[in-house]
């Protein structure tokens, strides 16, 4: 998390005013990788001319503010494109320190974290209630309802502090 959403977490400010739809429990490595290419194919039409920025999220981990990086949306497709790519990327990371994709606007806030020796992982998104219900019936055509659920930003984001 870097300053701006952290500052924006605080005040409940979006994209931390809609909802947070997640994970609640880790999931195959499989059906994560189907599961964010959905949620990146929607968010590219929704917002196709929006500057993406990528970050590492220690939100979990020991709080560690940090800097995000100009990228594009293929960025965010490189790092989901197959199991393999999505276990290599936390393959020698710090535990619970998530990958992160927004966009300038702060339009969500997209999180992942694998557990590379599990081979499974989950996924939240901050997000606008409207956007959230569009993205939650097309996930349930990929993936099992039970796989999802929706909680405020502020309890979910509670809940897992450092």
């Amino acid at each position: 998390m870097n300053s701006a959403l952290e500052t924006r977490l605080k005040s409940y400010s979006h994209p931390f005013d809609g909802v947070t739809v997640y994970c609640p429990k880790h999931i195959p490595v499989s059906r994560l990788h189907e599961v964010l290419a959905a949620i990146s194919q929607y968010l590219q039409i929704v917002f196709p001319l929006g500057s993406v920025v990528r970050l590492l999220d220690w939100y979990e981990h020991d709080g560690y503010i940090s800097e995000a990086s100009p990228c594009a949306w293929s960025d965010l497709d490189n790092s989901i494109a197959s199991e393999k790519t999505l276990c290599n990327a936390f393959h020698l990371a710090d535990s619970e320190v998530r990958i992160g994709f927004t966009t300038t606007a702060y339009d969500f806030y997209l999180r992942f974290y694998v557990w590379a020796e599990e081979a499974s992982g989950d996924f939240d998104l901050t997000c606008s209630e409207a956007l959230a219900r569009i993205l939650v019936s097309k996930l349930a055509r990929c993936c099992d309802a039970e796989l999802i659920s929706v909680q405020s930003p502020k309890a979910f984001f509670t809940e897992r502090a450092a």
